[in-house]
């Protein structure tokens, strides 16, 4: 996505370079992807029609930083045109390092931004380099950096398969 198609009172709390370096010497740095995402909320009788579900989620409206990596295990019905390697898909034989940036409000970018600052980017380069003993390995692990109005919150989820 790019910028030009965010609404007037959305911003974005970091840039791509301020998001490297604030990461600092990490060993994945290379390899990161970094990605803009705007979340557009369901409209309210949406979301009533969805909540009956059995399943439960994680509401990530809130969700400012998500840092993931993923690698999926090859299976007889994988797809070949997935396999290939310039597909930006394949997660199957390559792992990826992934960083999506989701906008806040105007009114609280500059509190995002001090919170950032103050706790969230060192959160985030210790979660790279611990989740660095599982690069190679089957699984999806994330760490996902959440504004709820007040405060970061940080919710953890890692599957090794």
């Amino acid at each position: 996505m790019s910028k030009a198609g965010l609404p007037n009172h959305l911003a974005f709390p970091v840039s791509i370079g301020q998001l490297r370096e604030n990461l600092g010497n990490i060993p994945q740095q290379e390899d990161i992807v970094v990605d803009y995402r705007y979340y557009r909320p369901m409209t309210e009788r949406r979301s009533q029609k969805i909540k009956g579900g059995s399943r439960k989620y994680r509401d990530t409206s809130g969700d400012i930083i998500v840092a993931r990596y993923q690698l999926s295990a090859i299976s007889l019905t994988t797809p070949n045109f997935i396999l290939r390697s310039e597909n930006g898909l394949n997660t199957y034989t390559k792992p990826k390092w992934s960083v999506v940036l989701s906008p806040v409000s105007l009114d609280d970018l500059s509190l995002v931004r001090a919170e950032l600052e103050r706790e969230a980017y060192q959160k985030l380069r210790n979660w790279f380099i611990d989740t660095n003993k599982y690069a190679g390995r089957i699984g999806d692990h994330s760490l996902s950096v959440e504004f709820d109005g007040r405060q970061l919150c940080y919710h953890q989820k890692d599957s090794i398969y």
